[in-house]
């Protein structure tokens, strides 16, 4: 929002003929609510169109356009992650698959089943920690470097002058990442709990 002198604005644009908008002042409210109806008996039937709100009405009335799109960059969010859940789990699976030997013989070194089932978790949470690390870092450095005036304010750049990304983004994209990654491993690692050695000998051999 940009508050500026009228009559400069006039001089310089040679526009002296139209009101964009008017402030008014009153006591209370009620004597806002009755300004507003004779307002809007006068300008009933004039063109353009006159529109009489509340300077709290028109702030909630621009906030609610901005929470739409934050409800829609939540929405994408949640898609994301759930979509990173589902090829963080098939990665692991397949990954699982591969060493069925090597977990074959953890289990016969002694290693309980839910010793292996922890670390394929732990690998999966840290590679998701990491990852999410990974990419925060990057978006809020790419965010402060453009808030500076260091990266060019044309393109995608322009978002996160929208949208500044907050320091504490790190952290939370750590335990997004954490979680994303607990809940893509769970089912492999269940599988790899189940693994039988007589089963994955019996191929090999």
């Amino acid at each position: 929002m940009i508050f500026f002198r009228q009559d400069y604005f006039e001089s310089a644009t040679g526009n002296k003929d139209t009101v964009d908008m008017v402030w008014l002042r009153t006591s209370d409210g009620e004597a806002a609510r009755h300004v507003t109806a004779q307002v809007h008996e006068q300008f009933r039937n004039r063109q353009p169109e006159l529109k009489v709100e509340t300077e709290s009405a028109g702030v909630a009335r621009f906030a609610g356009r901005s929470q739409a799109l934050l409800s829609v960059i939540r929405l994408v969010i949640v898609i994301l992650l759930i979509d990173m859940g589902v090829v963080l789990s098939n990665s692991i699976s397949v990954t699982t698959r591969e060493r069925r030997v090597e977990m074959a013989v953890l289990k016969v070194l002694g290693f309980e089943p839910r010793a292996i089932m922890a670390l394929v978790i732990g690998e999966a949470v840290l590679v998701g920690a990491v990852s999410g690390l990974i990419g925060t870092a990057l978006a809020w450095g790419c965010s402060a470097l453009a808030l500076a005036g260091w990266l060019p304010s044309a393109g995608l750049t322009r978002l996160f002058c929208l949208f500044p990304i907050r320091a504490e983004a790190v952290l939370w994209g750590v335990l997004l990442g954490a979680l994303v990654g607990f809940a893509g491993s769970a089912l492999p690692a269940w599988a790899a709990r189940r693994i039988k050695v007589s089963d994955v000998f019996a191929k090999v051999a």
